[in-house]
C-alpha cells in the first residue's frame, strides 16, 4: 500500500467483486427483515425514538446540544433546564442535510441509516479478513482468496447478531449497528497502519476511533485502548533504542490519535451533563418513575455500572442454551431470562439470546483463530493489541445494570479479529483433508452458518411484531399469523391457549388466553398479560350515557371497586378511582356543565388489572388505573344507563375459540 492511505484494505479484483455482491445479498436480507418483507416501507416513519437524530441533527445546526423534551420523552435527561440525549451524536451528523431543508424525513430515515452501517461494517470486515490472509497463509490461489474473505463476510453479515438489530426502526439498533461498524473500521485502518505506518494512515485510525467513541461508548472504547497500548508499545521501544526524529514524530501522532477521540467525547459531555465522562442517569425522566431504575440507581450509587453485574451478563451472553425452539412461526425464539447472580439489582432484565447460540459458526472460527494465534509469535502483536481492546468495550457493556439482546453486537469485533486469521487457518486445513472429510466438515459448517440465519432472523421478527415499541394491531396481526401458520401445519386445537374467565396460575411467554364468548383475548408477554382484542360492549368494556352529576356520586362500579365523580367547582367534575385495597387514583379535573349529556366508555379488565375510563368529546381518560382490582360484575349506576348490547366476537378470538371447539377444547383447558 504504500505512503498512500485507503480508507479499507484494497482487494484484489476478483475478491472484491465476490466481497460487493455478499455485502449486497447480506443487505438485501436485512432489509427483507427490517420491513417485514415489504421493502417499499423502507422510508415509512419509524416509532418512538426514531426521529432521536434528527432532533439532534438540527440542534446541532443551531449550535446547541439540547433537545425537544417532547421528542426525547422518558429518554430525555433535564439538565440545567434544558433536555439532552446521551447517545453519541455522530449518527446525527448525515441528517444535517436532510434536517437542513425538511423535517418530512423526520423518524424516516433508521433503516436506511443501519444499511449503510451494515455495509460500511462488513466493508471494514473484508479489510480485516484480507489482512488475516498476508499473516496467516501469505500464498493461496485467487479463487480460494475470494471465497475465504467473502465467506467471512457473509458469516457476518447473514449469522450474527448484526442481523437481529434489523428489527425495529429505533435510535437503540442504530447505534449498535454504527457503534460496532466504525469500531471494525477503526481496527481495520490500525492493523493496515502497523503494517505499512503514514501519517494520513494514523490519521483515519484516530478518525475512525473518534466516530466510534462518540457513537457508542463502550464498544468505541475498544479502539481507542487499542491505540493506547501501541502508543505503550512503541514508547517501550523507543526507549531501547535511540529514537530518531521520525520515531517522536510517530509517537507524538500516536498521541494525538489516542486522545482525540477521548477529548471529542469528554467535551460532548461536559457541553451536556456538566461531566468529561459520566452520565446522570438519576437526571433521566425514566428514573423518575422507573421503580426498577431508581433500586438499580441505588445499588450503583447513581452511575448504572457495577463490575458486581460482570457474572450475569457473562452468564447470559454466553451460555449455549440461550434459544428456544417453538410450535409456533419463526419456531426460533428466545431462552430463559438472565439468572441473576448475587444481590444485584438490575434495571432491566429484558429477553436476551448469547453469542454462541445466535452466532455458533463465527465463534467456531474464532477459536481457531486465536489457537493459530497463540501457536504464532511472529507478526501477531497488533492482532493481541486490538483484541485487547474489544474486551475492554465488551466489560463496559456487561458492567451496565441492563440484559437486552442488541448487546451481543457489541462481541462482533471481538470475533471478527479472532476469526480473520482463524477463516485462513481453517481453509489451509480443510485443504489438506480427503475430499469426503472435507464435504462433511462443509456441511456442518453450513449447518452452524444457517442456524444462525434462522435464530437471529426469527428473534428480530419476535421483537419487530411482538415486544419492543409494538402497536396493538401489529401484535394481534402477528399473533393471528402464527396461528393460522400452526392451523394449516399442524391442525387440532389452538396452540397454548386456555379458554376460561380467569388467567392461569403459571403462563409461558406467547400463551393465550380467551376469557369467556371471547369478552376477551389475552396474551403473556413473559411478566404480564395484555389485551389484544375485546369484544366491543362486552363485559371488559361497557358504554353507558346519562347527565353530568352535579353533586358527588358513584357513577360505576364492580367487586370492591368502585368510581366516584367529584365536583371541586361548578362546571368542573373529576372522576376517582376507590377500592379498598389500593389508594385512590383521581383522574384530571374537566369542564362539564351540570346535567351535560355524557357519553361514558368504561373498561374494567381483570386479567390485565387496568380501569379506564373515557368520554366522547374529552381528550384524555377520565380515570386511568394499573394494577388496582377490576372485577366483575361491573355496572353503571343510575341515572347512567348502558347503551349498547355487547357487540360481535373480535375477529381473531373468534377464529381460534371456533377452532378449538371443533377439536373438542373445554373452558379452563389449554391446547399445549
Amino acid at each position: 500500500m504504500g505512503a498512500r492511505a485507503h480508507l479499507f484494505e484494497p482487494l484484489p479484483p476478483r475478491a472484491r467483486r465476490v466481497v460487493r455482491w455478499t455485502i449486497v445479498l447480506s443487505a438485501a436480507v436485512f432489509l427483507l427483515v427490517a420491513t417485514s418483507g415489504r421493502p417499499w416501507t423502507l422510508f415509512d416513519r419509524g416509532p418512538f425514538t426514531s426521529d432521536f437524530f434528527e432532533a439532534q441533527a438540527r440542534a446541532l445546526l443551531h449550535g446547541r446540544l439540547d433537545v425537544p423534551a417532547a421528542t426525547a420523552g422518558i429518554e430525555g435527561f433535564t439538565v440545567r433546564g434544558r433536555t439532552y440525549l446521551y447517545y453519541g451524536i455522530v449518527p446525527a451528523l448525515p441528517r444535517i442535510p436532510f434536517v437542513l431543508f425538511t423535517h418530512a424525513l423526520d423518524g424516516r430515515l433508521v433503516v436506511a441509516s443501519r444499511l449503510v452501517a451494515l455495509a460500511v461494517a462488513l466493508r471494514a470486515v473484508a479489510g480485516i479478513g484480507w489482512q488475516a490472509r498476508r499473516l496467516v497463509a501469505p500464498a493461496r490461489s485467487e479463487r480460494m482468496d475470494a471465497v475465504v474473505v467473502a465467506g467471512l463476510v457473509a458469516v457476518v453479515g447473514l449469522s450474527t447478531p448484526l442481523l437481529f438489530l434489523a428489527a425495529r426502526p429505533v435510535v437503540y439498533h442504530e447505534v449498535e449497528l454504527w457503534g460496532t461498524a466504525l469500531a471494525l473500521v477503526a481496527f481495520d485502518r490500525l492493523l493496515a497502519w502497523w503494517r505499512t505506518p503514514s501519517a494520513g494512515g494514523l490519521a483515519l485510525v484516530g478518525l475512525a476511533a473518534t466516530l466510534a467513541l462518540s457513537t457508542r461508548g463502550s464498544v468505541g472504547l475498544g479502539p481507542v485502548v487499542a491505540l493506547g497500548l501501541v502508543l505503550v508499545d512503541r514508547l517501550v521501544r523507543a526507549r531501547r533504542s535511540d529514537a530518531d526524529g521520525r520515531d517522536r514524530r510517530q509517537l507524538g501522532g500516536l498521541a494525538l490519535a489516542t486522545a482525540a477521540p477521548l477529548v471529542l467525547y469528554a467535551l460532548v459531555n461536559l457541553g451536556r451533563f456538566g461531566t468529561f465522562w459520566s452520565i446522570p442517569f438519576s437526571k433521566q425522566v425514566l428514573s423518575s418513575f422507573g421503580t426498577d431504575r431508581q433500586a438499580a440507581l441505588d445499588f450503583t450509587h447513581g452511575s448504572l455500572f457495577s463490575p458486581r453485574y460482570l457474572p450475569t451478563a457473562a452468564l447470559q451472553y454466553l451460555r449455549p442454551d440461550a434459544v428456544g425452539v417453538q410450535r409456533l412461526f419463526p419456531w426460533f425464539g428466545f431462552g430463559p431470562r438472565a439468572d441473576v447472580i448475587g444481590s444485584v439489582r438490575y434495571d432491566t432484565v429484558d429477553r436476551s439470546s448469547s453469542i454462541t447460540a445466535t452466532a455458533p459458526l463465527l465463534c467456531l472460527v474464532a477459536i481457531v483463530g486465536l489457537v493459530w494465534l497463540l501457536r504464532h509469535r511472529s507478526g501477531t502483536r497488533p492482532w493481541w493489541f486490538a483484541l485487547a481492546g474489544t474486551v475492554v468495550g465488551v466489560v463496559v457493556t456487561w458492567t451496565i445494570g441492563f440484559i437486552a439482546a442488541r448487546y451481543l453486537a457489541d462481541l462482533v469485533p471481538t470475533l471478527v479479529l479472532a476469526a480473520a486469521p482463524g477463516a485462513w487457518a481453517l481453509a489451509a486445513w480443510l485443504g489438506r483433508r480427503g475430499r469426503s472429510a472435507r464435504r462433511l466438515a462443509v456441511i456442518g459448517l453450513a449447518i452452524l452458518g444457517v442456524w444462525g440465519l434462522l435464530v437471529n432472523t426469527s428473534q428480530a421478527l419476535l421483537t419487530e411484531h411482538l415486544f419492543l415499541v409494538v402497536s396493538p394491531e401489529t401484535r394481534l396481526d402477528f399473533i393471528d399469523l402464527q396461528h393460522r401458520i400452526d392451523s394449516r401445519l399442524f391442525g387440532g386445537s389452538p396452540y397454548r391457549v386456555t379458554i376460561g374467565a380467569a388467567a392461569p396460575d403459571a403462563a409461558r411467554t406467547g400463551d393465550l388466553l380467551i376469557s369467556g364468548e371471547c369478552d376477551g383475548l389475552y396474551w403473556y408477554d413473559g411478566s404480564s398479560w395484555t389485551a389484544l382484542e375485546r369484544r366491543p360492549a362486552g363485559t371488559r368494556s361497557l358504554q353507558a350515557s346519562g347527565p353530568a352529576p352535579g353533586s358527588p356520586a358513584t357513577v360505576a362500579n364492580g367487586t370492591g371497586w368502585r368510581i366516584d365523580a367529584e365536583v371541586p367547582s361548578a362546571g368542573r367534575l373529576r372522576f376517582v378511582y376507590r377500592s379498598d385495597t389500593t389508594v385512590p387514583v383521581p383522574g384530571p379535573v374537566v369542564s362539564v356543565a351540570p346535567g351535560q349529556a355524557l357519553r361514558l366508555s368504561l373498561i374494567a379488565d381483570p386479567v390485565t388489572t387496568e380501569v379506564r375510563l373515557t368520554a366522547d368529546g374529552v381528550a384524555r381518560p377520565l380515570v386511568n388505573a394499573f394494577l388496582v382490582p377490576a372485577a366483575g360484575p361491573v355496572a353503571f349506576v343510575p341515572p347512567f344507563v348502558e347503551t349498547e348490547p355487547a357487540g360481535p366476537r373480535p375477529a381473531v378470538c373468534g377464529r381460534l375459540l371456533d377452532r378449538a371447539a371443533r377439536n373438542g377444547q373445554n373452558p379452563a383447558s389449554s391446547g399445549r
